[in-house]
């Protein structure tokens, strides 16, 4: 049998770790911002090795 007050422990941990997380998540889609393609070469060697006539 497990106790009431473990219980309440657990939820409010769960809660805790919950908000935290989407807190951080927000954060990281400021300073993170996720790119989708290709990713574009350094500057002066798309010139180089470019491959297209």
């Amino acid at each position: 049998m497990v106790s009431l007050p473990f219980v309440f422990f657990c939820l409010v941990l769960g809660f805790g770790f919950y908000f935290f997380g989407s807190a951080r998540g927000r954060r990281g889609v400021y300073t993170n911002p996720q790119v989708y393609g290709m990713p574009i070469p350094p500057r002066g060697t798309a010139i180089a090795n470019s491959t297209f006539p």
